[in-house]
């Protein structure tokens, strides 16, 4: 698990991220990062710890425009 300094609107805050289990996840973020996209450890622990095949409906770990599922389930 990682902890982050955050300061949002003015307020400081350490944010906790545990990376997810899924070896594809942490192969996209590790190709964005050689790549230059992702530029920040913070940004780079972010990624990990959120699963994008939880949001994209197909080929979630191909590095592509993909179309997110939105729900309005409360």
């Amino acid at each position: 698990m990682s902890e982050i300094q955050s300061s949002y609107n003015g307020s400081q805050k350490k944010l906790r991220y545990e990376p997810v289990s899924n070896p594809l996840q942490t192969a996209l973020v590790n190709y964005l990062m050689d790549g230059g996209i992702i530029k920040t450890k913070e940004i780079e622990e972010v990624m990990k710890s959120i699963d994008r095949g939880d949001f994209a409906p197909t080929d979630p770990y191909v590095d592509r425009y993909e179309s997110l599922i939105l729900s309005n389930d409360e």
